[in-house]
């Protein structure tokens, strides 16, 4: 149903569970809390302690740490529970008293639906409102705000939860009043997600055993009728790569199979199916990733064997001759110095001469592992360390002097290098303007950001005439640096994009791969054109890795 997204009066909200996905989504809805109820405030618990200090200690004054649950949804006018299965939930709602009455509880646990159901009604019981709101999009989704989440409870419950589920997740869907039908409708796409992924992997295996690369296979599949989200992006990303580092573990995909196979008990989503994915945990161990499984497969004939046919062996090495974007990108945002910008590296031999020149003591290597960083950050790094003893405060009028006057220092002779007669600086490839206007034609917009101050970057686009063929620019100046996402928010912003998933992101710094990660891009781009390696890259988590952007093409 469509509902109203006015905040409700919530004086205070909770959160039980900090583990690897709770601690995602809690860091999202703190960071967005205050926008949505100016002043909230946000009470946590986790049976590890440490995570609540942590939590607490980074929260910006705005979490307050319990010692148990009960006081959490006590004190709290809504609380979310993100623990590992059902039976945790009900064992947290038993102990709540009567002072949690009319509190409403948001169920973000994933359990078999009759289990639910009797969660639904103990918390009834106590007078407590109950909607569950199981997850899909793992905890990088929540760090970008990006998860899907299966709604099933009252309506008007949901409407008041609404306004700080919608902090952490993109696509809501309240399927049904009844309780349990948002853990069924989870449970079902778990058991597609991972039968999508192993089947594909057995596909990929048997053609490794024929001669066929799998990144090739890939490649090929991705173009035709049998592409899904595992080939497009969990198998390069996780499992070609080596990486195996999702976020969600195998115990508790197995737990979700078993949950959907039970519940539909059909010819393929059955026990057959639960057996099989069972056998798997047990061999491959549940703790490790999910996407891990794949080593466990009959075909691959042992985990060490099916590694290397699926890795070769120099997985981190592996080049992408050539890539393809995925249908469905909207916008293209790319780095500039040595992604779309051939400078020579002159930026970073500029503010190491700053540097050094006004007495901070430091080798070359130190500044040139901050690449693709904001300038002024690098400066304040090196000026604090050296200066004041790494315990400076930014505010501090002194070091906040002495940091602005190294930073126009900066500005200055980055300007001499690249803009007098002699500078040779230029674009990565004199084609790019007819590459970048051929993604433009088929709707994809191309953005720019960039670690630059706005002078800067605006001289360059000038010079190069960039303006012709990107569609925005943004500089960390305005929005902050990399690895954070608000540049290219700011450029989805900019050119009415509302979903990061139709966004792709184009860099040759780690710090760029880190930056599409944090943002839950779509499409995650290294090159090898400027600062860093394939091996740093894919480590990263980059979807491919390029030799430079004219390698880049669109269907």
């Amino acid at each position: 149903p469509s509902l109203p997204q006015k905040p409700p009066m919530v004086a205070s909200v909770g959160f039980v569970g900090l583990g690897s996905m709770g601690r995602a989504v809690a860091g999202r809805l703190s960071s967005r809390l205050r926008s949505i109820s100016p002043k909230t405030t946000m009470h946590v618990f986790d049976v590890n302690a440490s995570a609540v200090v942590d939590f607490v200690t980074t929260s910006e004054n705005i979490a307050v740490g319990h010692e148990t649950s009960t006081s959490v949804i006590e004190n709290a006018d809504l609380t979310f529970i993100c623990v590992p299965t059902t039976s945790v939930s009900k064992e947290i709602i038993e102990q709540v008293g009567s002072a949690g009455a009319g509190n409403v509880i948001v169920d973000l646990t994933s359990g078999a639906p009759s289990e639910v159901a009797e969660v639904s009604d103990l918390a009834a019981g106590k007078g407590l409102k109950y909607i569950e709101s199981p997850l899909s999009g793992g905890p990088m989704g929540a760090a970008a705000g990006t998860l899907t989440t299966f709604v099933a409870g009252d309506t008007g419950t949901y409407g008041a939860a609404l306004p700080f589920i919608s902090a952490f997740s993109s696509n809501r869907y309240h399927l049904s009043e009844k309780a349990g039908a948002g853990s069924a409708t989870k449970s079902v796409n778990n058991v597609l997600n991972c039968m999508n992924l192993l089947a594909s992997s057995e596909g990929l295996l048997s053609l490794a055993k024929f001669g066929v690369k799998p990144e090739d296979a890939v490649a090929a599949i991705n173009n035709s009728s049998g592409r899904s989200l595992q080939t497009q992006v969990r198998i390069p990303t996780e499992v070609l790569s080596g990486n195996y580092s999702y976020g969600f573990s195998l115990k508790l995909m197995s737990k979700d199979v078993g949950i959907g196979t039970k519940f539909v008990d059909g010819d393929l989503i059955g026990k057959k199916f639960d057996d099989v994915v069972k056998g798997l945990e047990q061999a491959v161990g549940g703790e490790e990733d999910y996407t891990s499984a794949v080593k466990g497969l009959r075909l691959g004939g042992g985990i060490a064997e099916a590694e290397k046919l699926l890795l070769g062996s120099s997985p981190l090495e592996r080049v992408d001759q050539e890539a393809f974007m995925p249908a469905d990108i909207k916008l293209l945002v790319c780095d500039m110095a040595g992604t779309t910008v051939d400078e020579g590296g002159i930026v970073y031999e500029t503010l190491f001469n700053v540097l050094t020149e006004a007495g901070v003591n430091l080798e070359f290597q130190e500044v040139d592992a901050w690449h693709g960083a904001e300038k002024l950050k690098v400066i304040e790094h090196f000026v604090n360390r050296h200066e004041f003893a790494g315990s400076a405060d930014l505010d501090n009028r002194k070091f906040r002097s002495r940091c602005d006057a190294l930073h126009d220092n900066f500005v200055e002779a980055i300007k001499r290098a690249y803009f007098d007669d002699e500078s040779k600086i230029s674009l990565i490839s004199p084609g790019l303007p007819e590459h970048f206007n051929g993604f433009r034609e088929k709707g994809v917009k191309i953005g720019l950001n960039t670690g630059y101050p706005v002078e800067i970057q605006d001289a360059i686009i000038k010079k190069l005439g960039m303006a012709d063929f990107v569609d925005t620019w943004v500089s960390a100046q305005n929005w902050g640096g990399r690895p954070k996402a608000h540049m290219i928010h700011a450029c989805m912003r900019n050119m009415g994009v509302d979903d990061v998933r139709h966004v792709a992101k184009a860099g040759d710094t780690l710090l760029d791969i880190q930056e599409g990660i944090q943002a839950g891009v779509g499409f995650n781009i290294g090159l090898l054109s400027g600062a860093d390696g394939v091996k740093t890259l894919r480590r990263q988590g980059a979807d491919v890795v390029l030799p430079n952007l004219m390698t880049l093409h669109i269907v």
